[in-house]
């Protein structure tokens, strides 16, 4: 992923994913406008690195919700 913020929310669903930020948490930002889950993993494999995590809003992981995953 390239510097910027993305107004995101991610599924990964039976998958196996690597989501990177090639510049840094600093500058790549996924942010979930306040609109669920900024990421949600179900039954797949997941790495999420060098990224910020911003305004999730959901009962069950606002941010990262992982659900039969790893």
């Amino acid at each position: 992923m390239c510097a910027d913020t993305w107004y995101v929310n991610l599924t990964i669903d039976g998958h196996d994913v690597d989501v990177q930020g090639v510049d840094g948490s600093a500058t790549c930002i996924l942010d979930g406008a306040e609109d669920g889950s900024v990421v949600s993993v179900v039954d797949a494999t997941a790495t999420v690195s060098g990224v910020t995590i911003q305004r999730g809003d959901a009962s069950y992981g606002g941010g990262i919700y992982v659900e039969n995953s790893t």
